[in-house]
């Protein structure tokens, strides 16, 4: 698996290593919580705009570090969700 998936790694390095895609230059971001347990607080979460494309063997390699999500769809109560257009 690539050696990426096996650490955190930043929005920051992510939109570098896709930079130049059209794909990446709209996002809403929003401060949350992990989908699986211990589903702790202080999750910065980025969501493209448009959906981005990855092969086979990457998505596996992910989901078989990130496993199931394990949470419904929470409410947004008072939680600011900003648009970078």
């Amino acid at each position: 698996s690539p050696r990426w998936l096996a650490r955190d790694f930043s929005f920051k390095e992510v939109a570098g290593a896709l930079r130049g895609s059209a794909r990446m230059t709209s996002y809403y971001k929003y401060r949350g919580s992990l989908t699986q347990p211990p589903c702790a607080e202080g999750v910065t979460w980025f969501v493209v705009k448009h959906p981005l494309t990855v092969g086979g063997a990457t998505l596996g390699a992910f989901s078989a570090l990130q496993g199931r999500n394990n949470r419904p769809t929470q409410p947004a109560h008072d939680r600011l969700v900003e648009f970078t257009p």
